[in-house]
């Protein structure tokens, strides 16, 4: 049988992606609705972010294998740049219990497998009407509010660490220091995390209706960023600032840019030497560049982690993960991309090439 009435009143253009491989029979459902939705097909999120991006899918449909694991920190932060979207998770009837917590913190559907065309039916109209979305103001107080109360410890901590800090070298304990030193780091690099969620989530609130912008706009909203932060930012161009033009959301891509920013510091070691970002032209693209020389990789960081700018399982989860995904997705979503590469043995190079718009005319 066709789809119900609920299902016809729905937008004849509705986006479905499916992450993963989905069964055949669910391929055969979607396909048989009326009216028949767009779908999207792909293997892995990370890899796949691109197309995923482009395709700005209504609904998620992510099917979940016993013992298989799943990127739900990937399928938030795409959620950041399109907070419309919605998230079902397929699972098998037997593993539904696991996941129900995982939703309702997440705000994802559940489908349970064996599933009918009817129940395919019913799971799209609980996900699809506007009505049911999350608004941007409530997303960004949720997001807020979560940023508050890890923020809430994390200052605590940090107070006592320094009580013991003060209390550990009256007594000379260099080892133990040391130590209080590492976790001290390690409740810095959740409190920039924290940042980077409000800052996301105060753009992703936003209207997103693409405006045309001055790069010279741009480069402004990024050194108001940096100079807040204590990121030294130099800048420097071959084109004409004023008179070149970008088409898109400039909150956004001043996030991203300052996230490339804080990764050059990051491989730096945290120096406070300045991070140059130049600014060129190519044919039909405007490119930034930022070159960390002497970068400070780590141990776990194997040698082609940056060749080509593909995320893999080793960033996966770190800092440096979080910033260079929702740098692609940014660059995807305007219709460029992000890419590095390791230039020598201690040299990294990122680029974000973005299509440029017509050129802006001065007032004479």
């Amino acid at each position: 049988s066709r789809s119900p009435q609920p299902l016809r009143q729905m937008n004849d253009n509705l986006r479905i992606a499916i992450i993963g491989a989905p069964e055949a029979p669910m391929v055969r459902m979607l396909e048989d609705l009326d009216p028949q939705p767009r779908l999207l097909r792909v293997e892995d999120l990370y890899a796949d972010a691109p197309a995923v991006a482009a395709f700005a899918p209504h609904l998620l449909l992510c099917p979940i294998a016993p013992q298989s694991s799943h990127d739900l920190g990937a399928i938030r932060l795409l959620r950041s740049l399109l907070p419309d979207l919605r998230v079902v998770l397929v699972v098998e009837s037997d593993e539904i219990e696991g996941f129900e917590q995982t939703c309702e913190v997440h705000d994802f559907l559940l489908l349970a497998s064996p599933y009918t065309l009817a129940e395919i039916e019913n799971t799209i109209a609980r996900a699809v009407p506007s009505n049911s979305l999350v608004k941007g103001a409530d997303y960004l107080l949720f997001a807020q509010g979560i940023c508050d109360e890890i923020n809430n410890p994390l200052m605590s901590a940090s107070g006592h660490l320094q009580l013991l800090e003060s209390s550990l070298a009256d007594h000379g304990d260099d080892r133990a220091l040391a130590q209080v030193a590492s976790i001290r780091k390690g409740l810095d690099r959740i409190s920039q995390t924290m940042l980077k969620v409000r800052d996301m989530a105060r753009a992703s609130s936003d209207s997103h209706i693409p405006e045309s912008f001055a790069v010279a706009s741009l480069l402004a909203q990024i050194e108001e960023r940096c100079s807040s932060s204590g990121l030294n930012l130099l800048i420097g161009s071959t084109i004409d600032l004023g008179a070149s033009g970008l088409r898109g959301d400039i909150n956004l891509l001043s996030g991203a840019l300052y996230s490339l920013g804080q990764v050059c510091r990051e491989l730096s070691g945290g120096q406070r030497e300045p991070v140059t970002l130049d600014v060129s032209r190519t044919e039909g693209a405007l490119e930034f560049r930022m070159r960390v020389e002497s970068a400070q990789l780590q141990g776990w960081e194997l040698p082609r982690a940056f060749e080509p700018y593909h995320l893999n399982l080793v960033l996966r989860g770190t800092t440096l993960g979080l910033d260079l995904f929702l740098v692609r997705l940014v660059a995807n979503a305007h219709g460029g991309d992000a890419v590095a590469r390791r230039l020598s043995t201690n040299s990294v190079e990122f680029q974000l090439a973005l299509p440029s718009s017509a050129p802006f005319r001065r007032n004479s």
